[in-house]
C-alpha cells in the first residue's frame, strides 16, 4: 500500500498545516545560526552569512503579506504602524470592522498615501474614528 499524499487528499487531513510565508527559510536560518557557533572561523562566517541571507525571503514576504492579513483580525480595535519605511499600502477595513484607532508614524511612503481626503489610501481608512498620521490628527 502506498503512503503517497496527493493534493486531492487534503480533505482527509483537516488539521494539516503547510508552512508558508517564509517559515521554512526562517527555521533554516535559526538552525544555521546555531550550527555556525559550533564551527571554525571561516566556516562560521560563511554559514552565518547564509543564515542571514535566508531571512531575506520572509522579510520581503512579510512586507507584502502582513497588511492584508491585518484586516482579517475581527477583534482588532487599535493598530499602530511605526517605522515601516517600505510599507506602501493598507488593507481595506470595511465599515463593519471593529477597528477604532489607527496610528501611523515613521512610515514616509504610507503617511503620504494616507493623507486626509487626498491620499490614494485615504478611502480605506476614512471611516475609522481616530486616525493619527505622524503627529497629525
Amino acid at each position: 500500500m502506498s503512503s503517497k499524499l496527493t493534493s486531492g487528499d487534503s480533505n482527509f487531513f483537516p488539521n494539516l498545516v503547510v508552512a508558508g510565508g517564509g517559515a521554512v527559510e526562517a527555521a533554516m536560518s535559526v538552525y544555521l545560526k546555531y550550527l555556525a557557533t559550533t564551527l571554525g572561523s571561516r566556516e562560521q562566517l560563511a554559514i552565518a552569512e547564509l543564515a542571514e541571507s535566508l531571512l531575506i525571503i520572509p522579510k520581503v514576504l512579510s512586507v507584502n503579506a502582513v497588511p492584508d492579513t491585518i484586516a482579517k483580525l475581527p477583534s482588532l480595535k487599535e493598530l499602530y504602524i511605526w517605522d515601516c519605511k517600505d510599507v506602501e499600502s493598507l488593507p481595506t477595513f470595511d465599515e463593519s470592522h471593529s477597528i477604532r484607532c489607527l496610528a501611523i508614524r515613521g512610515c514616509p511612503i504610507l503617511e503620504e498615501r494616507c493623507e486626509k481626503e487626498s491620499g490614494p489610501e485615504w478611502y480605506k481608512i476614512q471611516h475609522i474614528s481616530s486616525v493619527k498620521i505622524s503627529d497629525l490628527v
